[in-house]
């Protein structure tokens, strides 16, 4: 019987002793779904297989003694690991254009028969903690994330890009989901609302975008700590803004931020620092200062646009950030440039003057 039966004859029965049921479309489960779609007959060596235990498992007679194939019987069955692997293949099985017969996929068998009392908890529990790997975690292949953290060391500072490496605190260095978001944000809009989205697709492929826009062999230490440096400032300062009486303000401050870090760098002071060779406490203030009146902006522009907008879906939606981008920019905060970009002082005089102007009562 195949996996894609199980679940048309079972459904959501199978994971009843299963710490997590199917979760639907998420980052894991469309990667296994991209597998399934492209490369089925990979999918036995790129997929970690399934954990079912039962109550008795019995091996009938076709087959005799042979250890090649067989025929078992399993009465008590329950899948305690790869449930997503299991709604994915029976959700999508029938609807791929490829032949799905042509995917494999290990199926451990595990009889409890003779087993001690809450072993079947152990396991259950043992087989969805250990050796958890997310996508931040492929990203350490990267020749580049060593590179980096080299450069972090010859300034004194740390770069924590591993899984297992200890966070350095705010002055010693940075991590680099630190990094992935500071760079995301420096960037363009689409990026900055994935990181605040879903910051693993920023790590999927680091053969290709958007990682490669982020991480390449022209990004550098002395950039990163500045991003870096600059999206500290503007959280730091939006913890103030949060603690206002207005609970609109409250959420625009949690909500918004990484649309507002966005912003930000595109404040004339802001937007160049990668090639600022000023200190970088100047840039701090600047980017504190474009803080509180870029957060002014977007708060005006909410309360007359979108008044009753749940703001944790709405920064979180890429079109909605799109329209807020451009009604902010007709306000004369310019757009992001490209990576590399520089921007002299008096290119950007007309857009300085607007962005300075006091919003409107």
């Amino acid at each position: 019987m195949s996996v894609a039966q199980w679940w048309k004859d079972h459904g959501r029965n199978l994971f009843a002793r299963n710490i997590r049921n199917f979760k639907g479309s998420t980052e894991v489960n469309n990667s296994i779904t991209a597998t399934l779609r492209d490369q089925p007959e990979h999918f036995w060596y790129f997929n970690n297989g399934i954990t079912i235990l039962c109550s008795r498992v019995q091996k009938q007679v076709l087959g005799g003694a042979s250890h090649e194939s067989g025929v078992f019987e399993c009465q008590g069955v329950n899948i305690v690991n790869g449930a997503q692997t299991v709604g994915v293949i029976g959700m999508i099985g029938e609807s791929l254009t490829k032949p799905v017969e042509q995917a494999k996929v290990l199926i451990r068998l595990i009889s409890l028969e003779q087993c001690p009392e809450g072993f079947d908890k152990s396991v259950t529990r043992a087989t969805n903690t250990q050796n958890r790997i997310d996508n931040r975690d492929f990203a350490a292949l990267d020749p580049n994330q060593c590179r980096l953290a080299s450069e972090f060391v010859l300034d004194g500072r740390q770069y924590a890009y591993k899984s297992g490496d200890a966070d350095p605190d705010e002055q010693s260095g940075c991590t680099i989901v630190d990094a992935t978001v500071a760079l995301a944000c420096a960037e363009d809009i689409t990026l900055a609302v994935q990181a605040k989205r879903e910051i693993g697709r920023l790590w999927e492929d680091i053969d290709g975008e958007p990682y490669t826009k982020l991480f390449n062999d022209s990004t550098n230490a002395v950039d990163i700590w500045k991003a870096v440096g600059i999206m500290r400032a503007v959280d730091s300062r939006l913890k103030e803004l949060a603690k206002s009486d207005q609970s609109r303000d409250n959420l625009v401050a949690i909500h918004g931020n990484r649309f507002i870090l966005h912003r930000v760098f595109c404040d004339p002071k802001v937007r160049p620092f990668r090639a600022t060779k000023g200190d970088l406490n100047e840039l701090k203030a600047a980017a504190s200062t474009a803080t509180e009146m870029v957060f002014r902006r977007v708060l005006d522009h909410l309360n007359s646009h979108f008044p009753g907008a749940y703001l944790g879906s709405f920064f979180k939606n890429l079109n909605r950030c799109r329209e807020l981008n451009i009604a902010l920019e007709q306000v004369g905060i310019p757009p992001t440039p490209t990576l590399g970009q520089q921007t002299t002082d008096s290119a950007s005089a007309p857009q300085q003057r607007l962005l300075f102007r006091e919003p409107e009562a």
